[in-house]
C-alpha cells in the first residue's frame, strides 16, 4: 500500500512539472505576415488624398483565436487597430499612412511587425509571439503646379521706345521642374508692328526649384503708333499650359 501511494505521488508530481497552461505554450510560435503593396504611393497635391494604405495578410494556423497588433516604426503618422483572427483562418490587417500636403517628392521607409497580444481573448503575459520586420516604401508622388504674374496688367508703349516687362513664374509643385516660356502668336504681333523679344539673350526656359520662382524678361518695341494689341504668353510644364493675357496700349 505504501509503494502504491509513493507511485501515485510521483506520477502526480511529474504531471505538474510537465503541464504548461495553453497560453504560455503558444508563445514560442512566430507569426508569418505578407504585406501588399510594399510600395505605397501617396498623392500629396492639394487635390490628392494625402493617404496611402497597405494590407498585411496573417495566417493563424492555431486551434485558438488570436489577437494581433502592428508595431510601426515610422516618422510618418499611421493608423492601425488590433484585429482578431479565428482559428485556422487568415486575417487582413490594414495600415494607413498619412503625408503632409505638398510634401517633397521622394521615398520614405517604414518598418512593420506584428505581435500577438491575446489568445482566446486572454492577454498574454509578457511579450507574445512576433513576426519578423517588413520594410515598406512610401512614395510621395510628384505633382506639377505653377503660377505666373506680372506687376501690372497693362503697359503704355510709346512708338519707337523699348519697354521691359518682367513676368515671374512660380513653381508651386513639390519638386524641381522644367518650365518653357513661350509668346503666343509672336509672328502675328511682329507683323502688326509690335516686336517682342524674350529677354536680352532670348532666354525661354528654366529649371525652377520647388516653391521657388524665376523671372522672364520681355523686351517690347512698338514700331507704329495707334496700335492696340492683346498680348498673351504661355508657360508649359508637362501636361499643363498656363496662358495669361496682357494688354499693350500706345
Amino acid at each position: 500500500m505504501a509503494r502504491s501511494a509513493f507511485l501515485f505521488t510521483a506520477l502526480l508530481l511529474g504531471a505538474l512539472v510537465t503541464w504548461v497552461p495553453p497560453v504560455q505554450a503558444q508563445t514560442g510560435i512566430d507569426i508569418a505576415i505578407l504585406c501588399s503593396p510594399t510600395a505605397i504611393e501617396i498623392d500629396v497635391s492639394p487635390e490628392g488624398t494625402k493617404t496611402g494604405m497597405t494590407v498585411c495578410e496573417i495566417d493563424n494556423d492555431r486551434p485558438s483565436e488570436i489577437t494581433v497588433k502592428a508595431n510601426v516604426d515610422s516618422s510618418l503618422d499611421t493608423a492601425h487597430d488590433p484585429i482578431d483572427i479565428p482559428p485556422f483562418s487568415t486575417g487582413y490587417y490594414p495600415i494607413q499612412v498619412f503625408a503632409e500636403e505638398r510634401a517633397a517628392e521622394g521615398n520614405r521607409q517604414i518598418t512593420v511587425s506584428m505581435e500577438m497580444t491575446h489568445l482566446n481573448g486572454i492577454p498574454l503575459g509578457g511579450a507574445g509571439p512576433e513576426s519578423g520586420d517588413v520594410q515598406l516604401m512610401i512614395v510621395f508622388k510628384q505633382f506639377s503646379e505653377m503660377r505666373a504674374m506680372s506687376k501690372t496688367d497693362s503697359f503704355d508703349i510709346v512708338a519707337g521706345e523699348d519697354e521691359n516687362i518682367e513676368i515671374t513664374v512660380f513653381n508651386d509643385g513639390n519638386n524641381r521642374d522644367h518650365f518653357l516660356f513661350e509668346v503666343i502668336d509672336l509672328e502675328a504681333h511682329d507683323d502688326a508692328g509690335l516686336k517682342i523679344e524674350i529677354g536680352i539673350e532670348n532666354e525661354s526656359e528654366e529649371w525652377i526649384e520647388s516653391l521657388q520662382s524665376h523671372s522672364f524678361n520681355l523686351l517690347s518695341k512698338l514700331r507704329r503708333s495707334h496700335h492696340v494689341a492683346a498680348f498673351a504668353f504661355k508657360v508649359k510644364k508637362t501636361r499643363k499650359n498656363l496662358s495669361l493675357p496682357y494688354l499693350f496700349l500706345a
